[in-house]
C-alpha cells in the first residue's frame, strides 16, 4: 500500500513535469510562429521594396546567373529575368562592345567597393542609357548591385553645357558663319547634326540666306523661300517634324510646293526675336527616318530662344563691324571716285575745249572735220559718264521705274549688236570675234519686260567684255530654261579676256569698284556699269552672276523671268512713217535757252523746215492760236512762267490734232508718262540725237 502511494505521487509529479514541458513547448511553438510570421512579414516588406523601388536592384551569382531583377530593371531595360538568363553571357545584352563588357565584368566581379560608377548600357529597343551603379559581394560569392537612371539629368546637363558654350562663342567667334558652325558642333553632342543649317529670312526679297550649312547633298548659300519647308516654319512660327508622309500631306494641302533635297526626315524650329520668327534652325537625315522624334523637337524648341539671342547678338555685332568697315571703305571709295571721275570727266573735256580753241577759219577744212569728230566723240563719252552717274543716283533713290511691254526679243538683240559692233570699231578691236548666238526656236520670241532696261544691261555687259578682252572672242546669246516657278530667259556673255580672281568677283558689282585700282588707270572707266546692270536686273525681277578664272576669261549671266511670252513665225514690223520731204513744214520750237534753240533751228532748217520760236509756254499758246500753219511743236518741259506740261494741255484744247513732242533734260523715270498724260504725242530726252529726232518728226509729218 505504501509503495502504491509512493508510485502515485511520482506519477503525479511526472505528469506535472510533462505539463510544464508541454506548456513550454507550446510557448516555444508560439514564439516560433510569431518569428515565422515576423520573418514572412519582413520578407514581404523587403520584396515590396525590392519590386517597387524606383532604383535598379539586381544580383548575379558567382556563375553569372541573374538571381534578382526588380521591376524597375525590367521596366527600364525591357528584358525579363528569364530572357537575361537565356543568354550565354547576359552582360552582352547590355554591352555589345567586348572591351566595355569586360571592363564592366571585371569591376562588378573583382572590385565591388560600394562606389557609384557611370555606365552606358543598352535597352532592349537599342537606346543607350546613362546610369550610376554601385556593387557589393555577399558571403556566397553573389554580387548585388544598386543603380540609378540619370539619362535625363545628363541630357539636361549636356543641353546647359551646349547653351553655355554657344553663349560664350558669341564673343570668341569672328563672324556669324563661325558662330553657327559652333552651334552645329555643340548641338551635335545632343542630336545628330550631320545635315544642319540655319536659314536667315529676308521678307523683302522672300529669300533665305544660309551663312553656314553642313549637308551631305546640298551646297547652298541662299535659296528662294517660296513654299518650302523652311518658309512653312517661318509662316506658322511653329516647329515642324516632317517625315516623308507628313511632307506629302503638306504638299497635297498646298502648304508647300517643293522641299529642299528630299530626306527621310526633316526637323525645323523657328528662331524668334521679340516674338517674330526671323530664322530657322533645321536638321535632317537622308538615311534614318527615326533620327529625330517629338522629344528632339521639344528640346530644340526649348533652347531656340537662347540660340536666337546668340545669333542676334552676333548679327548686331557683325552689323556694327560691317558698318564701320563700310564707312571706312566709303571714305576710301569717295576719294578714289573723286580722283577717277575727275580724270574721266577732264579727259573728254580736255579734248572738247582744246580742239574747240584751235578751230578757226584759217584751218584746212579736213582738219576742222577731223577735230569735229574728236569733239563729237569726246562729247558722247562725257554724256555716257553723266548718264551712268545719273542712272545710279536714280536707282539708289528709287526714282527708276520699270515700264514693261511686249516686244520682239530679236529686235533688241539686233540693236545691241549694232551698238556693240560700232563700239568694237571705235576701240580698234576688230581682231576679236564678236558672235551673237541665238536658239532657232527663239527667232520669233516676244517677251514682256522693260526693253530699254534690258538693252542697257546687255550693252553694259558687252562693253565690259570688250574692254577687258584683247584677243580671242566674245560670244553672247540666250537660252530659255525652266525656273523654280516659271520659265526664265538666261543670257550669257562669254569672253576670253583677263578673267577675275575668285576673291574679287563680288566687289565688281559694287559702285565705283573694279578688280584692282590699277585697272582703273589702265582700262579707264568710273566703275559704275556693272553696278547699274546688277541693280537693273533686280528691278526686272532677275539677277546677274559670273563664272571666271584669272587669265582664262569670264562668263556673265543675266537671268530674267518670262512672265509673258509667245512665239510668232512672222516678223513684227513697226510703222515709222515714210521718209518723205519735210520742206515747207512749220515747227514751233518752245525753248527758253537760246543755244538749245539755235541748235534745233540749224539742224531742222537743213531739211527745209520753217522754224518759229517761243521762249515760254504762254508765248507758245498764243502762237498756236494765231498761226494755223504750225504743223508740229517741240515742247521743252522746264521753262519759266509756265512749264511744258501746262502749255501742252492748253494747246491741245485749242488744237487737239497738233502733234507735240516733249523734250526734257531731266530724263527721270516717269517723265515720259507725265508728258503723255499731259497730251504730248511723243518724248525725247536731251541731249537730243539728230537721227532720233528726225525719225520722230517723220512719223508725224512724213506723207
Amino acid at each position: 500500500m505504501g509503495d502504491y502511494k509512493k508510485t502515485k505521487e511520482q506519477l503525479l509529479r511526472e505528469i506535472d513535469r510533462l505539463k510544464d514541458k508541454i506548456a513550454k513547448l507550446e510557448e516555444t511553438e508560439s514564439k516560433r510562429k510569431r518569428v515565422e510570421e515576423a520573418l514572412k512579414e519582413s520578407e514581404e516588406k523587403f520584396r515590396t521594396i525590392f519590386e517597387n523601388a524606383p532604383v535598379f536592384i539586381d544580383a548575379f551569382d558567382k556563375n553569372g546567373k541573374c538571381i534578382l531583377w526588380n521591376n524597375e530593371c525590367e521596366k527600364t531595360f525591357g528584358w525579363t529575368i528569364e530572357e537575361i538568363n537565356s543568354e550565354e553571357d547576359p552582360l552582352s545584352l547590355f554591352y555589345p562592345d567586348t572591351e566595355i563588357r569586360e571592363k564592366v565584368r571585371k569591376t562588378i566581379s573583382s572590385e565591388p567597393d560600394n562606389k557609384f560608377r557611370e555606365w552606358h548600357p543598352l535597352t532592349k529597343d537599342g537606346n543607350q542609357l546613362v546610369t550610376l551603379w554601385a556593387s557589393f559581394k555577399v558571403s556566397d560569392g553573389s554580387v548585388i548591385s544598386l543603380g540609378y537612371n540619370i539619362t535625363e539629368q545628363k541630357h539636361a546637363e549636356q543641353i546647359q553645357k551646349a547653351l553655355q558654350n554657344i553663349s560664350n562663342a558669341v564673343s570668341t567667334t569672328d563672324n556669324l558663319t563661325n558662330l553657327i558652325s559652333r552651334i552645329q558642333k555643340e548641338l551635335g553632342t545632343i542630336i545628330d547634326t550631320t545635315n544642319f543649317y540655319v536659314a536667315l529670312y529676308d521678307h523683302k526679297t522672300d529669300t533665305f540666306s544660309l551663312p553656314f550649312i553642313a549637308d551631305e547633298k546640298d551646297e547652298l548659300t541662299s535659296l528662294p523661300a517660296g513654299k518650302t519647308l523652311t518658309k512653312y516654319v517661318i509662316t506658322t512660327q511653329k516647329p515642324l517634324l516632317a517625315t516623308k508622309e507628313r511632307k506629302k500631306e503638306l504638299k497635297r494641302s498646298g502648304d508647300i510646293e517643293h522641299f529642299e533635297t528630299d530626306s527621310e526626315i526633316w526637323l525645323g524650329v523657328p528662331l524668334k526675336i521679340k516674338g517674330k520668327a526671323t530664322c530657322v534652325l533645321a536638321v535632317q537625315s537622308y538615311t534614318d527616318e527615326s533620327a529625330y522624334d517629338e522629344s528632339d523637337m521639344e528640346m530644340l524648341e526649348s533652347i531656340a530662344g537662347q540660340i536666337s539671342i546668340s545669333i542676334n547678338r552676333k548679327k548686331t555685332e557683325q552689323g556694327l563691324i560691317n558698318a564701320l568697315e563700310k564707312a571706312t571703305e566709303s571714305d576710301r571709295l569717295k576719294s578714289a571716285f573723286l580722283a577717277t571721275i575727275s580724270h574721266e570727266l577732264r579727259t573728254p573735256l580736255n579734248a572738247i575745249i582744246g580742239f574747240s580753241d584751235i578751230i578757226s577759219k584759217d584751218l584746212p577744212i579736213d582738219d576742222i572735220i577731223e577735230f569735229n569728230k574728236t569733239i563729237n566723240a569726246s562729247g558722247n563719252h562725257l554724256l555716257a559718264i553723266v548718264k551712268d552717274l545719273f542712272d545710279i543716283t536714280l536707282i539708289e533713290s528709287g526714282e527708276i521705274k520699270i515700264a514693261k511691254e511686249n516686244f520682239k526679243l530679236r529686235t533688241i538683240l539686233n540693236d545691241v549688236q549694232n551698238i556693240i559692233k560700232a563700239e568694237q570699231e571705235k576701240t580698234n578691236k576688230g581682231n576679236i570675234g564678236l558672235n551673237l548666238v541665238t536658239p532657232p526656236e527663239g527667232e520669233g520670241l516676244i517677251i514682256n519686260t522693260d526693253p530699254s532696261k534690258l538693252k542697257q544691261i546687255l550693252i553694259n555687259l558687252l562693253k565690259n567684255a570688250l574692254k577687258f578682252t584683247h584677243e580671242g572672242y566674245i560670244n553672247y546669246g540666250y537660252n530659255i530654261e525652266a525656273g523654280h516657278d516659271k520659265p526664265v530667259l538666261k543670257f550669257y556673255i562669254e569672253d576670253t579676256g583677263i578673267g577675275i580672281p575668285k576673291e574679287k568677283q563680288e566687289l565688281i558689282f559694287d559702285i565705283f569698284r573694279q578688280v584692282e585700282d590699277s585697272h582703273t588707270r589702265i582700262y579707264g572707266g568710273a566703275g559704275i556699269g556693272l553696278s547699274i546692270s546688277k541693280k537693273l536686273a533686280e528691278l526686272l525681277g532677275g539677277r546677274i552672276w559670273l563664272e571666271s578664272e584669272k587669265g582664262e576669261g569670264s562668263t556673265f549671266y543675266l537671268e530674267i523671268p518670262l512672265d509673258e511670252f509667245e512665239m510668232v513665225s512672222k516678223p513684227i514690223i513697226k510703222e515709222t512713217g515714210k521718209d518723205n520731204s519735210l520742206k515747207e513744214k512749220t515747227i514751233l520750237i518752245v525753248e527758253d535757252v537760246q543755244v538749245s534753240f539755235e541748235f534745233l533751228k540749224i539742224v531742222l532748217e537743213k531739211s527745209g523746215i520753217n522754224i518759229i520760236w517761243a521762249k515760254d509756254g504762254e508765248e507758245a499758246i498764243k502762237l498756236c492760236k494765231e498761226n494755223t500753219n504750225i504743223d508740229l511743236v517741240l515742247m521743252d518741259i522746264n521753262m519759266p512762267f509756265m512749264n511744258g506740261y501746262e502749255a501742252t494741255k492748253k494747246i491741245k484744247k485749242i488744237r487737239p490734232n497738233l502733234p507735240i513732242i516733249a523734250q526734257t533734260a531731266y530724263a527721270i523715270a516717269g517723265d515720259k508718262e507725265k508728258s503723255l498724260e499731259a497730251g504730248c504725242d511723243d518724248y525725247i530726252a536731251k541731249p537730243i540725237k539728230l537721227d532720233i529726232l528726225m525719225a520722230k518728226i517723220k512719223i508725224f509729218l512724213g506723207e
